[in-house]
């Protein structure tokens, strides 16, 4: 991943969100990474009271090793609880989970294309939030019917 594309890059947890400014041209750009989700919460609370915008966050998961084939749910719903958009890095085993998430090779992928991949995964989210919840009830649907022992 390339530093020199981040306007700002934070190493260390202690930066003055008061102070700081994501903008310097009038638009938000992806410009900023932190790991502490304190800071990053204050940080969307006090842009999003002082100037009326939301700003995009993301929770970018990468496979616990090399090769890891499993995408994990857990995670998953948690970048949805923190109202987040999952980003999984990496290649996973085919899961309905993957649609309801941005996933790519590599992060410097993400940022050479940033635009594109967030314009067309927010035009798609509803009709894949839909297409998830039908496939899992299906599931569910199936699980109760032959699996289930439904004589207790």
């Amino acid at each position: 991943m390339h530093k020199k594309k981040y306007n700002n890059f934070f190493i260390k947890d202690k930066i003055y969100p008061k102070k700081y400014n994501f903008s310097k041209k009038g638009i938000i750009e992806f410009n900023l990474l932190l790991t502490k989700e304190s800071v990053v919460n204050n940080l969307i609370k006090i842009y999003k009271s002082n100037h009326n915008i939301n700003v995009n966050q993301f929770e970018i998961y990468i496979a616990q090793r090399k090769n890891w084939p499993y995408l994990s749910t857990t995670r998953i719903i948690r970048a949805f609880r923190n109202e987040s958009i999952p980003i999984n890095v990496g290649t996973y085993n085919k899961s309905n989970y993957q649609s309801l998430c941005i996933n790519i090779k590599n992060l410097d992928y993400f940022i050479k294309n940033y635009s594109l991949l967030i314009n067309k995964y927010l035009s798609k989210l509803e009709s894949n939030i839909e297409k998830f919840n039908s496939e899992s009830d299906n599931l569910f649907k199936y699980f109760k019917e032959n699996i289930i022992d439904t004589t207790y």
